[in-house]
């Protein structure tokens, strides 16, 4: 006996996903197979597989077209894809209340929350600000535990030093020097090269002297 091709039977039979009209658990739409699209019905293929070219793909959202471009049933800044966006913010932005789409407005943030560890857990200290379009400005914020304040002049200050021993306290005799090593003035060491020069001359005179004679 030969086999006989199930698929294009019209019957749904094990390993397909559909035959001709007929579609595994009745998923005709395209969003029942894959959320990457956001509308449109499948086809079945010759071989009894999906076909997803009428399939519409979910696209990013616009914040200002005033179209649902995502297909999540939320428009332009309704949908939390634009929440922060400048098409989003720009209008309310600096009144000094936090609208929809804003994390903060100059001093007023969202649920009160002003602590850095409030918005972002790897933040240890700090206080967040807001920036002019209405965003968080983690600036001031820092991963490292608060450290005690410490007064200025105690900060500045350097750990005192030993003194440093002197001769102060040695007693000095009247007249003598406050150093051990003998010293010799100028006036001293010209005279003994003086008396130095006299007596290489004698002693040249008398050697010649002695060569005469």
């Amino acid at each position: 006996c030969k086999s006989v091709p199930k698929c294009g039977n019209g019957i749904l039979n094990d390993g397909e996903d559909c035959d001709g009209n007929v579609f595994l658990s009745d998923k005709n739409q395209c969003v029942m197979w894959s959320n990457a699209y956001s509308s449109g019905n499948v086809a079945c293929d010759p071989d009894c597989t999906i076909n997803f070219d009428q399939c519409v793909a979910i696209s990013a959202e616009i914040c200002d077209n005033k179209v649902d471009d995502d297909g999540n049933g939320l428009v332009d800044c309704s949908d939390p894809a634009c929440f922060g966006k400048a098409a989003c913010v720009k209008a309310t932005c600096g009144n000094g209340i936090v609208d929809t789409g804003e994390d903060c407005d100059r001093s007023a943030f969202r649920d009160n929350k002003v602590q850095c560890s409030s918005w972002r857990s790897i933040f240890k200290s700090g206080m967040v600000t807001c920036n002019d379009n209405c965003t968080i400005n983690y600036g001031g914020c820092s991963t490292n535990p608060e450290t005690p304040n410490i007064p200025e002049n105690q900060a500045n200050s350097e750990t005192p030093k030993a003194p440093v021993p002197t001769d102060s306290g040695k007693k000095k005799t009247k007249g003598s020097s406050c150093s051990t090593t003998p010293q010799v003035s100028v006036d001293s060491s010209a005279a003994i090269l003086f008396f130095g020069f006299i007596v290489l001359g004698i002693h040249a005179r008398r050697r010649k002297t002695h060569v005469r004679e």
